[in-house]
């Protein structure tokens, strides 16, 4: 069913339509939005959350989101001015819950006219203040005529993303190979077929499947060979060059090297290509903490406990089962469910700490205590037990406290899965802060004390631009300054080994950029705010001359035209992107093709979202991935 007949079948109510303003450098916390609605900026610059995706605003531009989204502006140096038109759309519920119906994305959407959605928005706009019922009725007809000219517009543009998605681009490469083992295949001649260059191809395969494609194609022609070797008589000539391989020495030295037996000894022994497959040291393709990925596509489940940095970017495989198993690659995965054992020591600190925290102490002190808060003097319980915060989850998971209720988007973080289990999502509703029956409230948000304050003493914690202040504030608060005080020691002796680490593997006088957005006309660079706070922050790596010179440090990041792209580019690149569904061939384009960075392989895709949080288990946990990218790619460069 194509977009179009979507809208054609469903039944349209449109909500309200309202004309907002915001003040420039100013952080409008998430709200969430309870029905799809469509923005349309008409002024400004921002850095937009849309439930997980982040985007760089700058000018006109037009969203979409589903029910239920949430939304968080980051305001530049101008103001933001922008529209927003809420509606309801019902449609058989067959069709509903089809993954491409248009009502429930989250996308930037590319209209090649703007002026004229503006110019229908506007008249929206004085409709809504007319209360005559042929108003309403003029409304909705507005509204399909905004849908035809965004829908028109939209396939008109010239400014489609130019990405592939790289599980697609895998599955290619891998029914490719399975149809074409028994012939010579190099990466060269697979990035051929596959149409792009071969530094993306092999980047693609590690993302998804943790290692390159020649290495897959050899896992498929061991495979192949051990079937052969089990089901027939055939000679090892005859095996070998059905394999590709010419040399039976060389066919032979490969096999034992893979399977740990010469092919003779293999066939005598009689192994059954299953016992083989599930032999975890010959034919694992991802890390055996990984649960089988296959059972569940929740959009944030990476299958790894936290500080698996190793596999920290491996997504759920969207890969045929049957593609995997003809190549080995399944079942060694999948039987290693529910192991989670934990490599990073402070993550299994914290999860260790919060398990033994109890909801009911028997050490409990009756009474309260008075402290002196950015919102004044307060009093508190003295040792509460039942805490709400709303940005806060990460930060008192860090402190070895697990808060009754929070901010669902703050505990979506990747790199607290697991340790949000039993918290309950706040939203933005009073009503479920009262029913969970705190002893005390954090917030963030100096426009909520009042409302929280009539439900609990609360607390405002004032943001500061090192993380550590904040842990220090809420140390304060809970009468526990020696546990935040060990903990930013830890947490800085983590961070320096870390810095310390990444910097011994980039030569001295060399520089680092972090753009977002792949390849787009306009890119988005970020300074040592946002995407880029781990990286120029805390590992202090560090930043291109041109950028350390022009970046505006109240506001952490700026746009640029792709035409100068190249007075940016530092000689190490991060570029931030949606991992789930983006992934761009740089080397194969006109501008990023001619960087140092992109012809050298110093390129690394890190998703957008993951490294949009900023409490102290997401920090460490980026800082790690960043190490452990610079240091597999060095390796990987030699």
């Amino acid at each position: 069913m194509d977009v179009i007949s979507f809208w054609q079948y469903a039944d349209i109510q449109v909500v309200d339509i309202n004309n907002c303003k915001l003040s420039s450098h100013t952080k409008i916390p998430a709200s969430l939005l309870s029905t799809s609605s469509f923005i349309f900026i008409r002024r400004g610059s921002a850095q937009l959350l849309l439930d997980e995706q982040i985007f760089s605003v700058h000018g006109v531009q037009l969203f979409h989101v589903g029910p239920n989204s949430w939304i968080e502006w980051h305001t530049g140096k101008e103001p933001v001015e922008y529209i927003i038109l809420s509606y309801e759309a019902h449609i058989r519920s067959d069709l509903a819950s089809k993954i491409d119906c248009p009502f429930n994305l989250v996308s930037r959407i590319f209209p090649s006219n703007p002026a004229i959605l503006h110019d229908i928005l506007e008249k929206m706009l004085e409709l809504i203040q007319d209360k005559k019922s042929i108003a309403r009725f003029q409304m909705k007809a507005l509204f399909y005529q905004w849908i035809a000219q965004v829908l028109e517009q939209n396939q008109s543009s010239s400014e489609h993303l130019n990405a592939a998605n790289p599980v697609a681009l895998v599955t290619m490469a891998m029914e490719y190979m399975l149809g074409h083992y028994a012939e010579p295949i190099t990466l060269d001649s697979l990035a051929i077929a596959m149409n792009c260059s071969p530094g993306h191809l092999s980047n693609r395969f590690k993302q998804i499947l943790n290692r390159g494609p020649i290495d897959c194609l050899i896992h498929l022609r061991m495979k192949r060979a051990s079937t052969l070797l089990i089901e027939t008589q055939m000679s090892l000539r005859s095996i070998a060059a059905a394999t590709s391989y010419q040399d039976v020495y060389y066919f032979s030295k490969a096999f034992k090297k893979h399977t740990g037996m010469a092919p003779s000894v293999f066939r005598k022994r009689g192994y059954m290509s299953e016992d083989i497959t599930s032999n975890h040291k010959i034919y694992d393709i991802v890390d055996s903490q990984l649960r089988c990925y296959i059972e569940n596509d929740n959009r944030y489940q990476f299958g790894v406990k936290k500080g698996e940095s190793t596999t920290m970017f491996k997504k759920h495989l969207a890969i045929p089962a049957s593609l995997l198993i003809a190549f080995g690659l399944l079942l060694g995965a999948c039987s290693s469910a529910g192991n989670t054992t934990s490599t990073n020591g402070n993550a299994e600190g914290s999860q260790e700490s919060t398990a033994k925290q109890p909801v009911n102490t028997e050490n409990k002190s009756a009474g309260t205590r008075v402290i002196s808060t950015a919102n004044g003097d307060i009093e508190i319980p003295a040792n509460p037990e039942r805490i709400v915060t709303d940005y806060y989850v990460g930060h008192l998971l860090a402190l070895g406290i697990k808060p009754i209720g929070s901010l669902g988007l703050y505990m979506q973080s990747p790199y607290l899965e697991g340790e949000t289990d039993g918290i309950e999502d706040i939203g933005d509703s009073l009503e479920t802060i009262v029913a969970l029956k705190p002893d005390l409230i954090i917030t963030g948000n100096s426009k909520n004390v009042e409302s929280y304050a009539k439900i609990a003493p609360t607390v405002l914690i004032t943001l500061d631009s090192n993380v550590r202040g904040e842990v220090r504030q809420i140390g304060h608060i809970l009468g526990k300054e020696e546990v935040a005080a060990t903990w930013e020691k830890e947490f800085d002796e983590q961070i320096a080994d870390a810095r310390s680490e990444a910097q011994e593997l980039i030569t001295e006088g060399e520089t680092v950029t972090v753009f977002a957005g792949g390849i787009q006309k306009t890119i988005t660079i970020y300074g040592n705010g946002y995407t880029g706070k781990s990286i120029y922050n805390e590992l202090q790596l560090p930043m291109q001359e041109n950028i350390a010179k022009e970046i505006n440090p109240e506001q952490p990041w700026m746009e640029i035209s792709n035409e100068v792209l190249r007075n940016y580019a530092g000689d190490y690149i991060f570029v931030a992107v949606d991992l789930k569904s983006e992934s761009y061939d740089y080397a194969s384009d006109s501008i990023w093709g001619t960087l140092p960075a992109v012809q050298e392989n110093k390129v690394f895709e890190i998703d957008g979202y993951r490294f949009w949080f900023s409490d102290p288990i997401s920090l460490q946990g980026q800082v790690s991935d960043i190490v452990d990218m610079l240091s597999e790619r060095q390796v990987e460069n030699k």
